[in-house]
């Protein structure tokens, strides 16, 4: 009986509707009539009469019952974006219980003046006055004051910075004093910003003080000399390093 059952309701369900909407209603009713189930389904399964009561020639939907998380995976996996979520959140609240380690700052009082905020700007203003004295004391043109501010520029840079060693403070227990000014910096890192404003200063200067000369002898001369020599004493390849045992001491 319940195969007559499953019969007659399967004929409903997939009847097409456009065909029935071409029946009279006399005619429409007779066939509800006859669809009907000629006995009853059991209780304890799933009844297709629910859509017996619905007129055969209607649009049928499906019934939308409630899925639990174990059937629908989307909602087990937005449960587990959660989880990770909720992990992540907690990691980051324990790690602000630690002490992040930072790199240590330059502790050397001869270099640390050099990270102060400002210093580029005192280092290019110091050289723009000097220039303006010069043009005022001595009276002479724009290109052999600038000459004269960077012949002046290399020999104090030199000396202070590539030749003169050691530190004049006494807390340090003499261990820079194998090294100079330029090793010293930036606890001997090499290529950071100060080294590579300190190396472009001396090239900006010869440019400048040779455009304006036009290139003549022998300031030309004096100029190349003088950026050569500043340039090469910065390079990396030149830390520590001592030609010809110059300037090595003990």
């Amino acid at each position: 009986m319940e195969r007559i059952n499953d019969k007659i309701s399967s004929a409903q369900l997939y009847t097409p509707g456009p065909i029935c909407n071409f029946l009279s209603a006399p005619s429409k009713r007779v066939l509800n009539t006859l669809t009907k189930p000629l006995f009853p389904p059991r209780s304890n399964s799933l009844s297709l009469s629910l859509y017996f009561s619905i007129p055969l020639y209607s649009k049928l939907e499906p019934l939308s019952l409630p899925l639990s998380r174990a059937e629908h995976p989307s909602l087990c996996l937005s449960r587990t974006q959660i989880r990770l979520e909720n992990t992540k959140r907690e990691r980051a609240l324990m790690g602000k219980l630690y002490v992040e380690a930072k790199p240590p700052v330059d502790l050397n009082k001869n270099t640390e003046w050099f990270m102060y905020p400002g210093v580029w700007t005192t280092y290019i203003a110091i050289l723009f006055v000097s220039w303006l004295l010069v043009l005022s004391v001595f009276g002479c043109t724009p290109g052999l004051a600038w000459t004269v501010v960077n012949l002046f520029h290399f020999a104090v840079t030199y000396h202070f910075f590539h030749w003169k060693k050691g530190t004049p403070f006494a807390e340090d227990q003499g261990i820079y004093n194998a090294l100079t000014w330029w090793e010293q910096m930036d606890n001997g890192k090499q290529l950071t910003r100060n080294r590579k404003f300190l190396t472009a200063v001396p090239v900006v200067l010869y440019l400048i003080a040779s455009h304006t000369t036009d290139y003549q002898q022998p300031m030309l001369i004096l100029n190349t000399l003088a950026v050569f020599v500043l340039v090469v004493a910065k390079f990396p390849n030149m830390h520590k390093v001592r030609i010809f045992g110059i300037n090595a001491g003990n």
